[in-house]
């Protein structure tokens, strides 16, 4: 309620369980949920996040007045770990991933380039994971039960989305309701190659309240087609999600239409101040804002280009990136600076900082500044040689 919102409700604190807070990944860490101002704790009978969220949400724009403008943040936490959902969802995919991660991805590579999602020359990155056809019959089950956990909790969230979406409608404002759907970042390879365990102790089937795993980063290398790596890293399969956008009453583009401009999580304010004709403050309680530096995505929305090409960084524990234009400069923490040509190598697998010296030491230049401007933390001294183009 402090952050500006009239209306909340939700966690406050890390990940939690979906079926009961009270069970956290370590024992005696409390997860603290509220409603608007007041600290509460749902009833376990029939609760589960991701249809909680979306009922509160329901309620709190039937409440609001209908001729007046309304800004809703519906924050899911799916499909974050802990693994759980709905039996009756898992059901659906329970033997949807009994190939295995590597011909999965493969079908899932070929498929984005059929749709157009990713361009012909973005080849498939090297595999980040273990050899699926070297485990057990048991450990296949239990990653191919993971995965089906995961592809329960998106479709749970899908289909309340759904509920939103047809609530809307029912009320006659879906089409002037401008719709923005993104993820935060990548797939999340916490867990290690098969995934982990964040509470031993409790030993029901994975998707189940009593249980607390991870699908690992064999999967989350799936989830990742065709970049490399994954959420904790600067490279493309830690930063680059998909941004969704529906306003049926301003759209100037075809249904379904597809855009390569670049966006960034900084652009969404500017976006939603363009669109509802909300000016940016220039204080609060007396005190000087910085200005924002992202952009209104208005016009791609219209089917425009943004302009000039853009200068955009990143850093996350050391892990870091910059991107100007076609080209990114990009490191995992504690090792060297990389350099691609995201137009012709989206995928991140031939390292042009050699054969192009100058623009990195441009870039690297560039991205210190930002560094020490913004306060992002400096990588220690480590004598790390690179790394080959091959290293995950």
């Amino acid at each position: 309620m402090d952050r500006g919102f009239h209306r909340y409700y939700g966690l406050i604190s890390g990940a939690m369980n979906y079926f009961d807070i009270t069970q956290s990944k370590r024992r005696g860490l409390e997860r603290v949920f509220a409603r608007d101002a007041e600290r509460v704790t749902p009833a376990k009978k029939e609760f589960y996040a991701t249809d909680a969220f979306t009922d509160e949400a329901l309620t709190m724009l039937r409440a609001h007045p209908a001729d007046r403008p309304f800004f809703l943040y519906l924050a899911f936490n799916a499909p974050h770990w802990p693994l759980h959902a709905p039996p009756e969802t898992i059901r659906k995919y329970e033997n949807r991933y009994a190939d295995g991660w590597s011909v999965l991805r493969r079908q899932r590579y070929q498929r984005m380039r059929q749709m157009g999602v990713v361009r012909d020359s973005w080849k498939l990155s090297p595999a980040d994971g273990e050899d699926w056809d070297r485990l057990s019959d048991v450990q296949r089950q239990d990653l191919a039960r993971r995965m089906a956990v995961y592809a329960a909790m998106v479709d749970r969230m899908d289909w309340n989305i759904g509920r939103l979406v047809a609530s809307l409608r029912e009320a006659g404002q879906l089409d002037n309701t401008l719709i923005l759907f993104l993820s935060d970042n990548g797939g999340c390879h916490e867990g290690g190659p098969r995934g982990g365990d964040m509470r031993p102790d409790l030993k029901g089937l994975t998707g189940a309240v009593d249980s607390y795993r991870t699908y690992g980063r064999s999967w989350s290398n799936v989830s990742n087609t065709p970049f490399r790596r994954h959420k904790h890293w600067a490279h493309e399969g830690g930063i680059a999600t998909p941004l969704i956008a529906h306003w049926p009453a301003r759209r100037r583009t075809a249904p379904g239409a597809l855009t390569d401009e670049v966006g960034h999580v900084i652009d969404i304010l500017p976006t939603l101040c363009a669109a509802s004709g909300a000016a940016y403050p220039s204080q609060f309680a007396g005190e000087m804002i910085r200005p924002h530096e992202g952009r209104s995505l208005l016009p791609v929305f219209a089917g425009k280009r943004l302009g000039q090409p853009r200068t955009l960084f990143w850093e996350h524990m050391g892990n870091a990136a910059m991107r100007r234009g076609r080209w990114k400069l990009v490191r995992a923490a504690r090792s060297s600076w990389e350099l691609y040509d995201l137009v012709a190598d989206r995928s991140e697998i031939d390292d042009l900082a050699d054969s192009h010296p100058a623009r990195l030491e441009r870039m690297q230049a560039d991205w210190q500044t930002w560094a020490v401007r913004v306060g992002a933390r400096p990588q220690k001294s480590s004598g790390v040689k690179r790394r080959s183009n091959t290293d995950s």
